[in-house]
Parts: structure tokens; sequence; C-alpha cells
């Protein structure tokens, strides 16, 4: 089924385009709430509610990226950079 098609059957798309979506995506794979996730990846729950609820990225992205990647066996360049690499579709990255 093409992505088109899907869209069409279900009427959304999963988006994985910001770093609070992923991270949103990774919480519910785990099937945690943000409390949970947060402690299980060490981290304050109200900071991982602001990343994700709010849309705000962290200081350390880098860093918190590895701890949650580690902890939660996602891909970390995934949940770093977006589906794309972080390369705006153009092969060329747009983060470093």
């Amino acid at each position: 089924m093409t992505i088109t098609a899907q869209r069409a059957s279900t009427g959304w798309t999963v988006d994985d385009s910001t770093f609070s979506a992923r991270l949103a995506l990774v919480r519910l794979k785990m099937g945690w709430n943000i409390k949970e996730a947060a402690r299980a990846c060490g981290l304050p729950a109200a900071t991982w509610r602001s990343w994700e609820l709010d849309g705000r990225e962290p200081h350390r992205i880098r860093t918190v990226a590895k701890q949650i990647s580690t902890e939660t066996g996602c891909d970390y360049l995934w949940l770093l950079l977006g589906p794309d690499g972080g390369s705006g579709g153009d092969g060329v990255p747009t983060r470093q």
C-alpha cells in the first residue's frame, strides 16, 4: 500500500518531522505515559513534557537523544535528525 493510499484509507498519517513528534512516537511504542518515559530515561517528567507537548528541543539534544535511544532501543539518528537524516530531502544535512 502506498502512503497516498494509506492516507486515503485511514485519513491520517504519522508525523515524525519534529523531535517532539518522534519523542511521542517512542513513548507510545514503549507503552509509557510521560512520567514513565521520563523516569525510564532518567529525565525529569516536566522536561519531557515540555519537549513533547510544547515542541521545545533539549539544549543538549545529542546527549538526550543518545540517552533515550539507549533506554528504548529506538534509532539514535532517526530520533535526533528525523526520517530523512536531517537532510531536508536533498541529502545535505541541515543540523550538525
